[in-house]
């Protein structure tokens, strides 16, 4: 009798490890599983249905070095220049109507732009981290008004015309507002998942009512300030891509290289709200579509042409609910001119790629409309 209750305890001990094996851990409530398995993909039939793409425009500047950051409002696009620190607003025929390049420190002018926003007011609104400073600007780049806030790992314009500034120090975030004027209004305090690197570029933030969201680098939770608390919103798990271990014993350089060509999902970024769906992004530039009400996650790619050229980049959401992704010259050249003849007739959008000559410095951006329920068919 003894021998068959060890044996009986053997079999359960032996089912819990293999059980173990198969599912690491139980998944918490509220936690939503993103499949980035090509199986798991949302591919061309589903982006079809979910975007109709309404142009392609040619960026007609010289000297455009990248594109970090897009806007679509007032009639405008606007064009954020990581690489060289400028702002470039064009119209919808792509044409250049301004380029704010104003490096320096006076009163007017910024060391380097880290983010921008397009105001309710028409404003364009210029945050320089490195100097602690918010420029404000009108239409047509004529200097107003500037404010000194305080530096930050993040920044969010809101609705409301206050500014949200977020810090993150080792798992310690502080999300401050300030009104119009500079003057800090609240300040709320909490944790968040630890990064094993400092890197402040890395994140998004989004407003949801009167809730400020926001995501950290190395960690896939979206977080929630409401009132003067700091608490995890929605969470999202991507089985097989956690943190690799060197990242928090190499030293920072070691670390900073082995980071590009890292396969998982490291961070979620470039977050918008669209109508009950929040947009975002991955450092392996997937978009992700969360559906608040659902609660319910899911992933693009596993894309073929013409999709994986007009998708390859990060995507943005404008104001009025538009997607908005850029193409440079190589994919151009490489990805969507040599099939351009094949793909004309049902997407009379790539006709401009006839009318122009191709360059180094070229971008183009896609100007695709969000067909709400099709999200979620």
């Amino acid at each position: 009798m003894l021998k068959l209750v060890k044996l009986v305890s053997l079999m359960v001990a032996l089912a819990g490890l293999l059980h173990g094996c198969a599912v690491s851990e139980p998944i918490p409530e509220r936690t939503v599983v993103v499949d980035m398995e090509p199986g798991g993909l949302l591919g061309n039939d589903y982006v079809a249905e979910a975007f109709t793409i309404e142009r392609l425009l040619p960026l007609k500047a010289s000297g455009l070095a990248s594109v970090r950051k897009i806007d679509m409002r007032y009639g405008r696009l606007f064009v954020l220049d990581g690489r060289a620190h400028r702002l470039w607003v064009f119209s919808m025929d792509g044409d250049s109507l301004l380029c704010i390049d104003k490096r320096g420190r006076a009163a007017n002018e910024y060391m380097g732009i880290s983010d921008f926003a397009i105001g309710d007011n028409g404003d364009i609104a210029i945050y320089d981290a490195s100097s602690a400073k918010l420029i404000h600007y009108d239409l047509k780049g004529n200097y107003k008004s500037h404010v000194r806030l305080a530096y930050a790992d993040g920044f969010l314009q809101r609705r409301n015309g206050n500014v949200a500034l977020l810090y993150n120090r080792a798992g310690n975030v502080a999300l401050a507002e300030y009104g119009p004027d500079g003057k800090k209004l609240r300040q709320a305090e909490g944790e968040v998942a630890k990064a094993p690197l400092s890197l402040s570029y890395l994140g998004g933030m989004a407003e949801q009512g009167d809730t400020v969201l926001f995501t950290v680098p190395f960690d896939h939770t979206v977080y929630a300030l409401a009132g003067e608390s700091v608490t995890p919103k929605y969470k999202m798990e991507f089985p097989g891509h956690g943190i690799p271990e060197e990242l928090w014993t190499d030293d920072k350089q070691a670390a900073l290289r082995r980071l590009g060509s890292t396969g998982g999902v490291l961070y979620v970024d470039q977050m918008a709200l669209c109508g009950r769906n929040l947009f975002m992004s991955t450092n392996k530039n997937t978009p992700i579509i969360y559906g608040i009400d659902r609660n319910e996650a899911r992933a693009i790619g596993n894309l073929k042409l013409p999709f994986s050229v007009l998708y390859s980049g990060k995507l943005f959401v404008a104001h009025d609910g538009h997607v908005l992704s850029a193409i440079s010259y190589g994919n151009l050249k490489n990805g969507l001119c040599p099939v351009l003849g094949d793909y004309l007739e049902a997407m009379p959008c790539l006709a401009p790629l006839n009318d122009f000559a191709l360059h180094g410095d070229c971008y183009w951006v896609v100007v695709a409309r969000v067909n709400g329920e099709s999200l979620w068919r």
